[in-house]
């Protein structure tokens, strides 16, 4: 059950920045169709990056374990 809570909790986050980032915006995301305007890619790459420290971070705290599926 705690997963769970812990999941929600980080879904709720990722879904307040992207809308303080303004990522939702319907231009964003016909500029980021077009390559005009790059922000998505920027915020996604930065979330993909921070989410991979984490993950590093908790494998080395031995909290995590990695498994190939």
């Amino acid at each position: 059950m705690r997963m769970l809570i812990y999941g929600l909790v980080t879904g709720l986050l990722f879904g307040f920045l992207l809308h303080k980032g303004r990522v939702l915006r319907y231009d964003k995301q016909l500029g980021a169709l077009r390559l005009k305007d790059m922000t998505i890619v920027k915020f996604m790459l930065s979330s993909v990056m921070v989410g991979m420290v984490g993950v590093y971070l908790l494998y080395d705290m031995e909290m995590a374990k990695l498994s190939i599926k």
